[in-house]
């Protein structure tokens, strides 16, 4: 197999990481960390990953505030956002809102953001809250920009150029995870302590939507841990 230019560390460390010389395990090593990189990313409650997107494409629903949340961070820019854009299709100027906080995706527009809310009919109209609909379209850069991405320039996938931003305890965790899943192959990784007569064993994990990460790779990836917004 080859390795996703998405991927959070490459092959070279990982072998540089476990010692292992020559090609002979390559695809298997390819293949630990791109689950490594997937159980990161369900871990941080990342699912569009934390690669670079030059142009990325959200909908996203308004509540009425001067705020709404674009769900891959860190924000880089905005291209545009528009309004309703399968009917009314208005660009909101830019000179309207700026990124309140990168890393959490906030946006922030002074005069408020549309309530994007059906409304019921009875005496009166009102609105049903729990309704919103998606009906911001936002364009924009964001992500990090991984080593595998920098490497696999002209590659005709998800190549770009400039230096590689991912921060460096991101990719130490998936060459912890990745290296611990090679050396730990025939043996539940969970396991940290053991003794033979009179069998006892602890365990170092933590529990999170990405299954069972060891605890020290946990520790790691906890200020990465996003709440998705609806």
């Amino acid at each position: 197999m080859s390795l996703s230019s998405n991927a959070l560390c490459t092959l070279a460390d990982l072998k540089a990481e476990l010692g292992v010389t020559g090609s002979a395990e390559d695809a298997r090593l390819e293949r630990l960390i791109e689950a490594a990189t997937k159980a990161i990313e369900r871990y941080c409650g990342r699912r569009a990953g934390f690669y670079y997107e030059a142009a990325r494409v959200d909908d996203v629903k308004g509540y009425g505030t001067p705020l709404i949340h674009l769900p891959k961070t860190p924000v880089l820019s905005i291209a545009s956002i528009v309004w309703d854009p399968t009917d009314d299709n208005d660009t909101v100027p830019s000179t309207e809102y700026r990124i309140d906080d990168a890393d959490m995706g906030r946006i922030y527009r002074d005069q408020g953001w549309q309530w994007t809310v059906s409304y019921g009919q009875d005496i009166t109209e009102h609105p049903l809250p729990g309704t919103e609909e998606r009906l911001f379209r936002a364009t924009y850069a964001c992500g990090y920009k991984t080593a595998n991405q920098v490497a696999a320039v002209g590659d005709g996938g998800l190549g770009v150029t400039g230096t590689r931003s991912l921060p460096h305890d991101l990719e130490d965790a998936c060459l912890m995870l990745a290296a611990l899943r090679y050396r730990w192959a025939p043996r539940d990784p969970a396991i940290n302590t053991e003794s033979l007569l009179d069998w006892s064993a602890g365990y170092s994990v933590t529990h999170g939507p990405g299954g069972l990460v060891p605890a020290d790779v946990a520790a790691v990836l906890n200020p990465y841990r996003r709440v998705a917004f609806a």
